[in-house]
């Protein structure tokens, strides 16, 4: 049985959005329709050069490694990715989605597909780049520039050193709850350290965005 690993990149805008709620929407279905044991391990999210100033707001992109049953049923994962995308995504100002995949008969990661994650989080790369990387280990593009050059960097990244985030999102079109300092240091002193890290500062909560992402709060560990 082929494996699939897809990645996906710059789907969130100005206004709203977020890369991760796409992954998670993704998954949703896969665990609806039964299909939870053909993903392999934990979707990646992967942290990408934070300088770039082709960004649209953050500069995250994700991955996941699927054990499909047939090439075709690999293609037709892709094509729900890119269904979701084109529900869930406002192409405004510099946001420009893109997905980036793989099929193969292994999970092991090409040497040149790391190199290429490890010169998007330290450098600036090209589309150029991207594509000639794509066509060296037979991986396909789909979308603009921003995000097939972040999903391809995601398929090149071998978690050997990672952390793990617990993310918990709310409606976009509801106001942002309030999350109560005193709850979070509740918690806190119970799993920190050594199971989760920067929590909270003082009366500081540091586990909400501010922006007008989905994401209520994200705890890491």
């Amino acid at each position: 049985m082929p494996y699939l690993m897809i990645g996906i990149d710059d789907t969130d805008w100005e206004g709203g959005g977020c890369t991760t709620y796409v992954m998670y929407s993704f998954v949703k279905y896969l665990i609806k329709d039964g299909l939870i044991n053909n993903i392999v391990g934990l979707p990646r999210l992967t942290r990408l050069n934070p300088y770039v100033p082709f960004k649209t707001r953050g500069n995250a992109s994700l991955s996941i490694i699927i054990n499909a049953e047939s090439e075709s049923d690999a293609t037709d994962y892709v094509e729900l990715m890119n269904s979701l995308i084109d529900q869930m995504v406002k192409r405004v100002g510099k946001t420009s989605p893109g997905i980036a995949y793989v099929i193969s008969d292994s999970i092991n990661v090409d040497e040149r597909l790391a190199w290429f994650y490890r010169k998007s989080v330290r450098d600036v790369v090209t589309l150029d780049l991207a594509q000639r990387v794509a066509n060296k280990i037979n991986a396909r593009l789909m979308g603009g520039r921003g995000g097939v050059i972040g999903a391809l960097a995601s398929l090149g990244f071998v978690p050997i050193d990672a952390t793990y985030e617990f993310i918990a999102y709310r409606l976009e079109d509801e106001e942002r709850p309030i999350i109560d300092p005193n709850d979070v240091k509740i918690w806190d002193r119970v799993t920190n350290p050594p199971f989760t890290f920067l929590n909270i500062y003082e009366d500081q909560v540091l586990i909400e965005p501010h922006g007008p992402d989905p994401v209520l709060f994200g705890i890491r560990g």
